[in-house]
């Protein structure tokens, strides 16, 4: 019958391992999140305007702030 005393090594090498892998996981997570929550405050939202059609280049659609419209004008000759 194996006792516990046996395992006690293995704990003694795992439990610190872990609790590193899981401090190093947390930290990257961390990071990645700070990242892409200060890329969006830098970014910030698209004013409303006309701009390119990303459907039609040849086209101008309203973009309302938060979507695009179905309202489209012709891009004028000078601006390709």
């Amino acid at each position: 019958m194996m006792t516990s005393y046996y395992f006690f090594p293995v704990l003694l090498v795992l439990t610190p391992t872990i609790f590193v892998l899981s401090v190093i996981v947390s930290i990257v997570f961390l990071a990645i999140r700070g990242k892409k929550a200060q890329n969006d405050a830098l970014n910030g939202p698209i004013a409303a305007g006309w701009y390119i059609d990303p459907y039609d280049p040849a086209s101008e659609r309203f973009w309302d702030g938060n979507a695009w419209t179905a309202q489209l004008r012709p891009r004028a000759s000078g601006s390709f």
